[in-house]
């Protein structure tokens, strides 16, 4: 596990459902004038997790991008994406930006995915749970590969892997933080430990 410092941290979270874009700004403008906290956090979702169908929901990665001028020298994080929602090496993509405009300091938050409801409304799948912690497991040796020294430049890296296999793939521009950004992972059960153990920092 990584630590962020040799102290107590006090972060924020803001959900990102049944709120306009403009509270939220104003919301982390607040928050990145008051010393106490060091981080600030949102959750991931299409809908209102809180219903089974429908309610508005602001898409995070991007609204992040837009909050984190806000916030500088603080940790930013997502607690925590759906891994069903994006492809790997996109969301290395997403990442690695974040943690640019961040000076290295974006976790990204990763989870297997749970809600059926808005799945279902926006014809994403959602496997059974062991293909979807297969996934799940592909998507970080995906993101550790991009976020390695060896993507930085040609030739690249390859991955031998099921469900996205890498030939000569870069990320370039690479992350600001050697190793890209920390990795968080959300998981209950033995095989998300397992997983967290392997490839995660917190």
């Amino acid at each position: 596990m990584s630590r962020l410092a040799d102290r107590l941290t006090i972060g924020f979270k803001t959900s990102p459902q049944q709120v306009d874009r403009a509270t939220v700004d104003a919301t982390w403008r607040l928050a990145g004038e008051l010393p106490v906290f060091d981080a600030g956090w949102m959750n991931d979702h299409l809908t209102d997790p809180r219903v089974e169908r429908g309610g508005a929901s602001i898409e995070p990665l991007v609204l992040l991008a837009t909050l984190v001028h806000h916030v500088p020298g603080k940790w930013v994080g997502t607690a925590v994406l759906s891994n069903t929602f994006r492809h790997p090496s996109l969301l290395a993509k997403q990442a690695t930006l974040l943690d640019d405009a961040t000076g290295g300091r974006f976790i990204l938050g990763l989870g297997a995915g749970w809600h059926e409801g808005e799945h279902e409304a926006f014809g994403i799948p959602l496997p059974p749970l062991r293909e979807r912690f297969d996934r799940y497991e592909s998507t970080l040796r995906v993101l550790r590969a991009l976020f390695s020294e060896e993507a930085r430049q040609a030739p690249g890296v390859d991955l031998d892997d099921p469900f996205v296999p890498l030939r000569g793939a870069t990320n370039e521009p690479p992350p600001a933080r050697a190793g890209g950004p920390l990795i968080w992972l959300g998981g209950q059960r033995r095989r998300g430990i397992e997983l967290a153990a392997r490839y995660a920092d917190g």
